[in-house]
């Protein structure tokens, strides 16, 4: 896993604003939505709590984040914001009020996907890197994830699988850990 540099609260305000001004979409970039106007600028977002998650746990906050993330239903959700919005749940109120923000967006991967009626269930496994991966600090933490993903539609139809990495950068408050910021590349390589 790439060495994530250890910051303090003003380093993770920086990753919240990079993930609020560039989301990095799982279809490798192709569809960024912008982001217009500052998050203070926007009515702040309290995020849900997933009841089956431990948010003492930073490495099972992000594991669920990728989860979410990754998990699609075309024949319920509109575009693939609305996993981030279901992902909503583990992050801070800083990055869920961004992704909130986000409009629905549809790519051809997307489109060729709602022809076929995919749903997603993708593998999420953990990436150590003790070399690699700073210490917890008393507010900040660093978790990887893989993501491995095979859409498959309703009709039979497969898609090639993918794999996607998940860098999460995780703040603890009194609620426990939660997504302060991430950055999601494709998992081919090592981390």
């Amino acid at each position: 896993m790439r060495a994530l540099p250890r910051t303090g609260v003003a380093a993770t305000t920086v990753a919240v604003t990079a993930a609020m001004v560039l989301l990095l979409w799982p279809t490798g970039g192709r569809d960024q939505p912008a982001v217009h106007g500052a998050a203070s600028a926007r009515p702040s977002v309290s995020p849900p709590t997933d009841p089956n998650t431990d948010y003492r746990n930073p490495g099972a906050v992000c594991l669920r984040f990728a989860a979410a993330v990754y998990r699609r239903d075309t024949a319920a959700d509109p575009s693939a914001q609305t996993a981030y919005r279901r992902a909503m749940a583990y992050a801070t109120g800083e990055l869920a009020t961004a992704l909130a923000a986000q409009p629905d967006a549809i790519d051809t991967q997307w489109a060729q996907w709602q022809a076929h009626r995919v749903s997603t269930e993708p593998a999420v496994t953990a990436v150590v890197d003790a070399d690699g991966q700073p210490a917890d600090g008393v507010a900040d933490a660093y978790r990887a994830a893989r993501a491995t993903v095979t859409p498959v539609g309703a009709d039979r139809w497969r898609g090639p699988t993918e794999v996607h990495l998940v860098h999460c950068t995780l703040h603890r408050d009194g609620g426990g850990w939660r997504i302060a910021g991430y950055d999601l590349s494709d998992g081919s390589g090592t981390p």
